[in-house]
């Protein structure tokens, strides 16, 4: 009901994606705070700038406490200038929108062009709440927040497979039966079949050819 008072009272239209639902809270977007600015009939004026652009770096978390890397990215800063009138004077509104890498879905992955689109959007969402307040929250923060954890996320799982693939080396490169033993709890950890019968083809390779029966002691439980 909230959701339906807001629209009709900022005339904005969720079929145009001016408002969006999102877990039980509704958020404006950017074409919404447009929509907001040009019903008023006060907009005067919007320009964008490009202010730098260049790399930069920033740190890629590592994960569960591992060694964070530095990542070199293209990094994108704008600012949107508005000019509204008011009453008998013309008031000037401003804010400037930063992207890289870091804070954009996609992460390093994002193509330069889709990181400056987001920076000059940025730039035009944070002008125009500040001169055409709606009172409502802005979807890009969250998703924003979003690109970050998902990024984050990302990075866990890169680091968890090469975690699994340093695994996988050091079975295979096992020098001894004690050495190869020592690895069991990780191999359980894992819980892939892949590193038990990397395990067990090692473990015969150490084996007499006269003992190759291999005791339920000797060999990883199955995942």
């Amino acid at each position: 009901m909230a959701y339906v008072m807001a629209c009709r009272d900022l005339q904005l239209n969720p079929i145009m994606s001016h408002v969006i639902m999102l877990e039980d809270q509704f958020y404006i977007t950017l074409q919404g705070h447009l929509q907001n600015a040009h019903q008023t009939g006060s907009l005067v004026g919007l320009k964008t700038e490009l202010l730098s652009s260049g790399n930069i770096e920033y740190v890629k978390k590592g994960y569960k406490g591992g060694a964070d890397t530095k990542k070199t990215a293209k990094q994108f800063r704008y600012r949107c200038i508005i000019l509204r009138k008011i009453g008998d004077t013309i008031a000037e509104f401003s804010a400037e929108g930063v992207a890289d890498a870091s804070n954009v879905a996609g992460g390093e992955y994002a193509s330069d062009l889709k990181i400056e689109q987001m920076a000059e959007a940025r730039a035009m969402r944070r002008t125009l709440a500040r001169a055409f307040p709606a009172g409502l929250s802005n979807i890009e923060d969250v998703q924003e927040a979003q690109a970050v954890e998902n990024i984050n996320r990302t990075v866990e799982s890169e680091v968890a497979e090469a975690t699994k693939d340093e695994l996988l080396e050091k079975i295979q490169n096992a020098t001894s039966k004690d050495e190869l033993a020592g690895m069991k709890d990780e191999i359980k950890k894992s819980k892939d079949n892949k590193y038990v019968q990397a395990y067990s083809v090692k473990l015969a390779s150490f084996l007499n050819p006269t003992n190759n029966e291999q005791s339920d002691t000797d060999q990883p439980e199955q995942a």
